[in-house]
């Protein structure tokens, strides 16, 4: 069974998308057509009893629908999102309290404190969800702290993922985490319900469901006893040592420190399946192992091109195994080349090319003995006119 805890109904924000609207009978009709048998109502800042009412009547049977709102947080000067999410047997008076805190104030105007939050709704039987770090826009862990010191039931606040990978990682490092469809447009519901998150537990109300998320023995231990289950005696470890283990039509784990018997006892499920005409293998943990049983490099495979249709392509295989590497050029060749051409193309354009620059010598020592005798003449001129 699949739920989603995060699910718009009604176009209440002025930036929300209007394909979020749905009517009651369309909204059983996609309801029956997916695997989601559990579902939040969680408009933002808004919760209407009426339609609320209308679609738990549409999908009776067949999906709980529980009532919630996403509130607009402000905390430590940031903004974010806290969904909370209530008892269906106290729809009623959840509506009211919805009613109180916004009383004179629009979707688009409301936002909240997460201390006013709690107050308002924690004595009801409710449960937290908060949008988390990628999931935006989101309460940082200074804020959870806060929401952590003030509720009732620490165990009853989720982060939101935005994803299963997300929320995978956020488990795996000891969150409590969930992810919704926090769906845009309804046409498109069916295909992401798809995505949505696998109750492995068949539960049956809200009053199970938060039991879960407190991981309460006796509630785990009713919902596994709903499932199919099979109790098969086994001798994994000495002919005269017998256990009994139930085994779910379902995944089955086996917990167990390196060295306590976890691998003995699949082989022992694995020989009385084969034994019952399944075919079963184990796969175990060392790599040595499964390589040699699985060759997993391939060392053992052997496969020709004709044995499948495509080209062996055995003619370019031979023609690449003969191709020489050439002659890489050098960079400092290109270097070189570069100025050589860029020089050959100004040379290109100019009109004088080569000019023979006269010999200025001789000339010049012509003219110094030219000049040397008109000083001698112009001496002799001089004694002349002065003789005379």
């Amino acid at each position: 069974m699949k739920i989603d805890i995060h699910v718009h109904t009604r176009k209440v924000k002025s930036g929300d998308s209007p394909a979020r609207e749905i009517e009651a009978a369309k909204f059983g009709t996609i309801i029956k057509s997916t695997d989601v048998r559990i579902l939040a109502v969680t408009n933002h800042n808004h919760f209407d009893l009426k339609q609320f009412r209308d679609l738990t009547k549409e999908v009776s049977g067949i999906c709980q629908i529980w009532p919630g709102i996403e509130l607009d947080i402000f905390e430590n000067g940031k903004r974010a999102h806290l969904l909370v999410i209530c008892n269906p047997r106290q729809a009623a008076q959840f509506d009211k309290k919805v009613t109180e805190i916004l009383l004179g104030k629009t979707a688009d105007s409301f936002s909240i404190s997460i201390k006013d939050a709690v107050a308002a709704f924690d004595k009801l039987d409710v449960f937290y969800v908060a949008h988390y770090f990628a999931k935006k826009p989101d309460l940082g862990d200074k804020e959870i702290d806060t929401l952590v010191s003030l509720v009732s039931n620490p165990k009853r606040i989720l982060k939101e993922a935005t994803n299963s990978i997300s929320a995978g990682i956020y488990i795996s490092h000891g969150h409590n985490s969930i992810y919704g469809s926090d769906i845009h447009d309804w046409n498109d519901y069916a295909k992401e319900a798809d995505h949505l998150p696998d109750l492995r537990l068949p539960v049956e109300s809200f009053e199970q469901f938060t039991l879960l998320l407190e991981k309460d023995e006796a509630t785990i231990n009713t919902l596994l006893n709903k499932k199919v289950k099979e109790s098969i005696d086994i001798t994994p470890f000495s002919a005269a040592e017998h256990i009994t283990v139930d085994i779910y039509n379902d995944i089955n784990i086996l917990f167990g420190s390196k060295g306590t018997g976890k691998t003995a006892i699949l082989e022992a499920l694995s020989k009385y399946y084969n034994s019952k005409g399944h075919k079963t293998s184990v796969y175990k943990s060392s790599d040595a192992h499964l390589n040699d049983v699985f060759d997993l490099k391939g060392n053992r495979f052997s496969l020709e091109g004709d044995q499948i249709p495509f080209d062996e392509c055995e003619k370019e295989i031979r023609h690449l195994k003969t191709v020489m590497d050439a002659e890489v050029t050098s960079l400092s060749k290109y270097y070189q080349h570069f100025p050589v051409q860029e020089t050959n193309k100004i040379a290109q354009q100019l009109k004088i090319r080569n000019i023979t620059l006269p010999d200025k010598k001789q000339p010049n020592q012509k003219f110094k003995e030219v000049l040397s005798i008109f000083g001698t003449f112009n001496t002799f001129n001089q004694f002349v006119v002065i003789g005379k």
